[in-house]
């Protein structure tokens, strides 16, 4: 029993289809990779005194923010739209991490 082409061009378009969104998946976790420098400073120095805590809402930040980007940059067609939203995303995630880092806005989230 033969397979049309038709079946084969499916196949091969679903199997590109799910490789590239496991590319994509592995991706977004790529900047978990920037928790190795507090890690890693940690060991270094007695100045840097992050809990299990801190880097799991770290790591949370980092991700939503790799996920709005990835979204913003597949689905926005328009440049100028793009950078905009981009640049909202990476304001919104600085005042974040500042509020939580030193509280720059006085909340009851803020750090020391």
């Amino acid at each position: 029993m033969e397979l049309s082409t038709k079946t084969i061009k499916r196949l091969y378009y679903y199997s590109v289809t799910v490789l590239l969104f496991l590319n994509m998946s592995r991706r977004i976790f790529y900047p978990l990779l920037l928790l190795l420098i507090p890690f890693i400073g940690m060991a270094i120095t007695d100045e840097i005194n992050w809990s299990l805590f801190d880097f799991i809402i770290m790591g949370f930040l980092l991700i939503s923010l790799s996920i709005g980007i990835n979204f913003a940059s597949n689905r926005i067609k328009n440049i100028k739209n793009r950078i905009l939203y981009i640049g909202i995303l990476v304001l919104i995630f600085m005042l974040i991490w500042a509020e939580l880092a030193v509280g720059i806005f006085g909340t009851p989230f803020a750090g020391n």
